[in-house]
């Protein structure tokens, strides 16, 4: 078992260079078994490298009969707008380090190699709860760091990221040197890429099963081209609506437990606009960004809210008709003496610490390397 796992870290390595560290992981159980992240990683590498290694066979000898899992890359429109939107801070991302955007290689690596001037007033927020952990001798930096989920700004390039990408689905390879781009699957950077060892839940697997046994037992084609066609539009269908169903079933128990028992969910803000503020967190996750928009109509405003640009980002400047009060019900208290034209300016970054993104970069490198000294 430790062969395999060297052999699958080494896989992982290959496959996606930094961004093999980043970690889903959020610390809401103390009693959690981070033992089996580990595991999962393992079988994930070689059910991976399975099905590669079988469309690869497959289609060297069916090339126009192999039903392969493919994701186009995202618009360069989307991508570019992506880039200009988050700026540097993609390269603080666990989740996208060396990963080629925009034609470019991405990263830490591009981050330290800038100017310090560059990266003036540019911060990383980290919750005050999350920093006391990343100093905790008790648990690993590495688990920390890596987790985008835990990081406001981090977490947001993520949303924008799952944002930008196309549907996968499934393709009858032609047997065209195309095959080679229009048929690759863009998260995974591998071409030909079947899906193969789900047989018991995954009726394409089942084909797969079917072109490999009359591979092996040197025996035709079983499948007409059409056929294979006809299947990768129905399946890549109803492999849609499987998708949202199980979405809506995951809404569904959420709203019927915030129904029964009411929860404060502390949320980042995701964007800010005239019409309203849009907020995310890893628990609405499967949540529609309608439905996690705040419309500024609901709220009784006194004017249009002003879309203001500060030093540190966009705010918001509005006046509301009625009196604000806090979820306590107590009345904001506004400083003696200011009049009522006075703004209250609330703290973005309340119950948080600013650290400087270059600072953040090293002690991220530091993570990765497995430098904990660096921690103490």
């Amino acid at each position: 078992m430790t062969i395999l796992f060297e052999i699958a870290t080494q896989l992982r390595k290959e496959r996606l260079g930094n961004a093999m560290f980043y970690s889903k992981q959020v610390f809401d159980d103390e009693n959690d078994d981070n033992n089996t992240v580990e595991a999962h990683y393992l079988v994930e590498e070689f059910m991976i490298l399975t099905n590669f290694s079988v469309g690869k066979i497959l289609y060297e000898h069916f090339p126009d009969c192999v039903p392969v899992r493919y994701q186009p890359p995202p618009s360069e429109e989307n991508m570019q707008e992506f880039l200009t939107k988050n700026d540097i801070y993609v390269d603080v991302v666990t989740r996208l380090q060396d990963k080629c955007l925009g034609g470019k290689v991405r990263g830490l690596h591009t981050l330290l190699s800038m100017e310090r001037d560059a990266l003036e007033g540019k911060y990383v927020v980290v919750p005050k709860q999350v920093r006391q952990r990343i100093t905790d001798p008790t648990v690993s930096p590495k688990h920390v760091l890596t987790c985008d989920h835990l990081f406001p700004i981090q977490y947001v390039v993520n949303m924008h990221w799952v944002c930008i990408q196309e549907m996968a689905g499934y393709v009858c390879c032609t047997g065209k040197t195309s095959d080679s781009t229009d048929g690759k699957h863009y998260d995974l950077d591998v071409f030909p890429y079947v899906h193969f060892t789900s047989p018991i839940r995954r009726y394409i697997d089942l084909v797969v099963h079917r072109l490999l046994w009359a591979y092996l037992h040197q025996k035709p084609c079983p499948y007409k081209r059409h056929e294979i066609h006809s299947l990768c539009i129905d399946l890549s269908s109803k492999h849609k609506r499987a998708n949202e169903y199980r979405r809506n079933c995951i809404l569904l128990k959420k709203a019927l437990e915030l129904q029964k028992y009411q929860q404060m969910i502390p949320c980042f803000v995701e964007d800010v606009s005239t019409s309203g503020i849009t907020f995310c967190n890893p628990a609405l996750n499967n949540v529609m960004r309608k439905d996690r928009t705040l419309e500024f109509n609901l709220l009784e405003m006194g004017h249009k809210p002003e879309l203001m640009q500060g030093t540190s980002g966009q705010y918001i400047n509005a006046t509301w008709r009625k009196r604000l009060y806090d979820s306590k019900g107590m009345a904001f208290q506004y400083l003696k003496g200011s009049g009522k034209v006075d703004c209250l300016r609330l703290n973005s970054n309340k119950n948080a610490v600013l650290i400087p993104i270059c600072t953040w970069a090293h002690m991220l490198k530091s993570a990765i390397n497995d430098h904990n000294a660096d921690f103490q």
